[in-house]
Parts: C-alpha cells; sequence; structure tokens
C-alpha cells in the first residue's frame, strides 16, 4: 500500500504551505515542494484524485507483489539451468 492511512490529509498539506507562504517556516528547496505546492494551488480535484489513485493502488498492489516474485524466481531457474548446461541461451 502506498498511502498507509485511509484518510488523505489534504487540509494539513494546504496548512503547511500557507504556513511556509507566510514566513513562519523556511521554504523546502525542491521540486517536490513546488509540486505539490502547485497542485493544491491550482487543481480543485486534487483530493479526488488522490483518493481515487490510492483505491487502484491497494488493489494491484497484491497482483505486482506476486507477479514480481514469479516472475524473480522464473529467471533464477533460467540461470541455474544455463549453469548447469541443461538448456542453451
Amino acid at each position: 500500500m502506498l498511502l498507509p492511512r485511509e484518510e488523505i490529509d489534504l487540509p494539513d498539506i494546504k496548512k503547511y504551505i500557507s504556513v511556509v507562504t507566510s514566513g513562519e517556516y523556511s521554504k523546502p528547496n525542491n521540486v517536490s515542494y513546488e509540486v505539490v505546492r502547485n497542485s493544491c494551488i491550482s487543481d480543485a480535484l486534487l483530493c479526488a484524485k488522490l483518493k481515487f489513485f490510492n483505491s487502484v493502488a491497494k488493489q494491484v498492489s497484491p497482483f505486482l507483489t506476486v507477479s514480481l516474485k514469479v516472475i524473480e524466481n522464473a529467471f533464477f531457474v533460467y540461470w541455474k539451468t544455463l549453469e548447469f548446461g541443461l538448456c542453451k541461451s
């Protein structure tokens, strides 16, 4: 799961951005802050988009975990067969 809690704290993020822009805290010098700040200011549907992404991630995450383990094991078996000369590359 990507987000540990069910609720997305968008009001807290907006509050933090307003506190930083008012000058109470120093402004972070990274691209991530700028992206979040621009998204919170300009996108009225951000909360809905984040909740949708979270629900999709919860449904896809178990599938990806299992399929990546299967692929990892398949490569391991392939390399072991090459090592023992059971198949040719």
